[in-house]
């Protein structure tokens, strides 16, 4: 019991001082990114932007024609009682669809917001 009240404190401990760590991060890195020139910052937000959209993109084109090219071996691997491959094509593509929407605009926000271009008016913020 005590072994257990030890590590579940060091736990708890740990994970604030993360977030104690991970909100000077953020405060720096918008601090610092609002002292670049114009066009360096410009030129770091695109090519962030890039590669999101690049890694989303290569998520989407897995989930969408590796699962149909991969179908025969992917239908020995059951999922909730369905084919994978089946699953895949009925509702799994759909929720990662949806994940990638969701991940774009969670990150699009920070990334805007780490680079003070961020829509102040947005009514979702």
């Amino acid at each position: 019991m005590r072994k257990q009240r030890i590590f579940g404190n060091l736990r708890r401990g740990l994970f604030a001082q993360f977030a104690k760590l991970r909100a000077k991060y953020t405060v720096l890195t918008s601090f610092f990114n609002r002292l670049m020139p114009a066009d360096l910052r410009r030129r770091d937000y695109w090519n962030k932007n890039l590669r999101l959209t690049a890694l989303l993109l290569g998520i989407w084109f897995v989930a969408t024609f590796g699962v149909i090219f991969f179908a025969r071996e992917l239908n020995d691997i059951l999922l909730l009682g369905f084919p994978f491959a089946y699953y895949m094509g009925a509702q799994g593509s759909l929720i990662i669809y949806v994940l990638i929407i969701w991940v774009y605009a969670h990150r699009m926000n920070k990334l805007d917001e780490d680079y003070g271009v961020e829509d102040k008016e947005h009514p979702f913020h």
